[in-house]
């Protein structure tokens, strides 16, 4: 059976999360009434920075497709090779490993 490897669609957001008294906060999406995932950390500031990073990866992964398209296409105008570029190369692995490969 192939494995399928896409998130959660929509637009995610951190906020805390009401089924427990822990001080956790939930990744939530707009479409569903249940967390995709939880932070925990009674509350602490150091909680609250990891959980608005789990929620922005959805839009970071988007950009960082949209920044290996743009190296990719101005390499190609200009000839040189794409697989030089540092910035290339970092949004790759990044989308590689949001994918879990």
């Amino acid at each position: 059976m192939k494995e399928n490897k896409e998130h959660t669609p929509g637009s995610w957001f951190a906020a805390p999360d009401t089924t427990n008294n822990n001080g956790d906060y939930g990744i939530w999406t707009d479409d569903g009434p249940f967390n995709i995932a939880t932070v925990h950390g009674s509350g602490n500031s150091q909680a609250l920075a990891n959980a608005a990073m789990i929620a922005a990866a959805p839009d970071l992964l988007a950009a960082c497709k949209l920044a290996v398209r743009f190296v990719e296409d101005v390499c190609k105008g200009h000839q040189w090779p794409h697989e030089n570029c540092e910035a290339w190369k970092a949004a790759t692995a990044a989308i590689a490993k949001a994918k879990g490969e």
